[in-house]
């Protein structure tokens, strides 16, 4: 298992291609915090499609703009990322979590969870479409 700890979380690659992040409490998110998850995400993943796991449980915390702009219009993150789930069981973190899924309009799904089980199965059912733009579809 691949495991990167991080000043603000734990990132681990597991079996069926899952990226785990584990966020610690009380964090706040910027521009430097984003650009280290979608570093430290492409090294475990290797250039190879994953599913993200954000564990988000127990923790209170938040994501500037400016780090919601980075991660989700990340042309590498969005070519790769399978499906992303996100873990939450308190009021705030889903305000934040629902907020970041509405500003989110990316090529994969994204849905949050109360239970970590349940998101994991959910995962476990999306699959990698490779899209190439430059060929035409076939009638």
């Amino acid at each position: 298992m691949n495991i990167k700890e991080l000043h603000f979380g734990t990132m681990m690659l597991q079996q069926d291609d899952v990226i785990l992040f584990k966020l610690k409490d009380d964090i706040k998110l910027n521009i430097d915090e984003a650009i280290e998850i979608v570093h430290v995400t492409m090294d475990i993943a290797k250039n190879k499609p994953f599913r993200s796991l954000v564990d988000a449980r127990d923790i209170f915390g938040s994501m500037d703009s400016e780090a919601k702009e980075y991660v989700v219009h990340h042309k590498g993150i969005n070519r790769l990322t399978i499906a992303q789930a996100i873990v939450a069981n308190n009021i705030a973190t889903r305000l934040v979590v629902s907020i970041y899924i509405g500003f989110n309009k990316s090529s994969h799904p994204i849905r949050m969870f109360s239970d970590i089980d349940e998101a994991r199965a959910w995962l476990l059912q999306q699959f990698h479409i490779e899209v190439n733009p430059s060929k035409e579809l076939l009638e």
